[in-house]
């Protein structure tokens, strides 16, 4: 097996600790046990080679599975200073910033992960193509932002892509993923339902398994390293340091994780002087599965009949869910839930005090802020980051859809109807 110690870049398995080459895979060969990148960059000074970077999410390639800079402008965003929305919330003057992840693609930092993906894809075909590794197509599933993100990075890397939402799916999500040319199917469930359907038919067809590279199934592990730069970029922005509190939304919980993993991985290769920050998970009280396990401390159970104007963060059985309260559980945070009149309440204020729009995702986030100022779990003197997920610049709204034409199908939830579907698809027939 490889020697980590001669890999600058790998995979390695969480329990056994073998270390891979960057490759297709999920799993350790070993012990079956799952496996996340692992990094051992040039000793010397990587801060200054960050900074010398391009302001892409790229400059943080000695700590991506990429080596070059594709030459895609994502990433970067800014850390906003937005003084009346702090004075709203509570906050003393200077003490708020936000992340504002309105990705140059879809509108949504899941541009960030899909990329990461899109770009290893040459690499992919050429070092595994004799193993079967096509990967013809862009795949995944999504509660909504996640598919037109697929979507529009598909369309502008010239790579096909087919997206899986559930039926209640909001429908200007789907029209937006329709627009960049996809191919969207929409099964009669709830999201986890439908997402479960998938992991049956691609795991019992190695075909649908290669020739579709599924951007949050098989190559999660990758995907996952776009929403680490977030982690990144915040302590780079801050002049290497952690701010005392980041307020997150959660639903599948994969960002929350890798932005607090970007901050223990700018400690653990010296990009700054120790984490000090509690990361704190935001969710509706429509689907609160995780801040229900963290606030008990009993064991993540699936959350029945989710509902939410958040209907992006109602995810019932998230896959990342322990990752998720580790997280949180580590760093000295907690979970919030909040209202639905609690989310119109956060999206109203942003509109009134700041440059941008949010949907009920940011409403959330800004809703379980306030909740946490008042219980005094944040104090308004200390440095807190709001990561909003869904915000959008006033006069944006219509910007982030293309001029193609998709393809929508209706499915039932069911693993024949689903693998007929996709082997139809890849064969040209639909």
């Amino acid at each position: 097996m490889p020697d980590s110690k001669k890999l600058q870049k790998g995979l390695k398995c969480v329990e056994c600790e073998t270390v891979y080459p960057i490759s297709p895979m999920n799993y350790c060969d070993e012990c079956f046990s799952p496996v996340q990148p692992h990094y051992d960059p040039d000793k010397g000074d990587l801060r200054k080679t960050i900074e010398k970077g391009p302001r892409t999410l790229f400059r943080y390639a000695p700590l991506l599975p990429v080596n070059d800079d594709p030459g895609y402008d994502i990433g970067f965003t800014e850390l906003h200073q937005s003084d009346e929305l702090a004075e709203r919330l509570g906050f003393q003057n200077g003490k708020m910033r936000l992340k504002i992840e309105e990705g140059p693609y879809s509108g949504t930092f899941k541009d960030r992960g899909v990329m990461i993906v899109a770009s290893l894809l040459p690499y992919f075909r050429e070092r595994f193509g004799n193993d079967g590794y096509a990967f013809e197509m862009l795949g995944g599933t999504s509660t909504g932002n996640l598919a037109s993100s697929i979507a529009s990075v598909g369309n502008l890397t010239k790579t096909p892509s087919v997206v899986i939402v559930h039926g209640g799916v909001d429908e200007n999500l789907v029209r937006k993923t329709l627009s960049f040319g996809a191919y969207v199917l929409v099964v009669n469930s709830d999201y986890s339902t439908a997402n479960n359907t998938l992991k049956g038919v691609v795991n019992g067809d190695d075909n649908l398994g290669s020739r579709i590279a599924w951007i949050n199934m098989g190559l999660r592990p990758l995907y996952s390293q776009g929403a680490k730069t977030i982690g990144l970029e915040i302590a780079e922005q801050l002049g290497w340091n952690s701010p005392e509190h980041i307020v997150h939304p959660v639903a599948a919980g994969l960002s929350l994780w890798q932005i607090y993993a970007g901050l223990k991985e700018a400690e653990q290769f010296g990009l700054l002087d120790g984490v000090k920050t509690r990361i704190h998970a935001a969710q509706p009280e429509g689907c609160n599965p995780v801040v229900s396990s963290i606030l008990s401390g009993k064991e993540l159970t699936p959350f029945k009949n989710p509902h939410s104007a958040a209907e992006t963060l109602c995810v019932s059985d998230p896959s990342n869910g322990y990752n998720t309260i580790d997280a949180v559980v580590s760093s000295g945070g907690t979970g919030i839930s909040v209202t639905e009149d609690d989310i119109a309440e956060g999206m109203m204020i942003v509109e009134q005090t700041t440059d941008w729009n949010t949907g009920p995702v940011g409403g959330t986030t800004i809703a379980a802020t306030k909740k946490l100022l008042e219980r005094g779990v944040i104090r308004n003197d200390e440095l807190t980051v709001l990561v909003l997920t869904d915000a959008i610049a006033k006069g944006n709204e219509g910007r982030y859809f293309g001029s193609a034409a998709g393809t929508r199908i209706d499915l039932n939830p069911d693993e024949g109807e689903m693998k007929r579907t996709l082997n139809k698809i890849l064969e040209g027939k639909i």
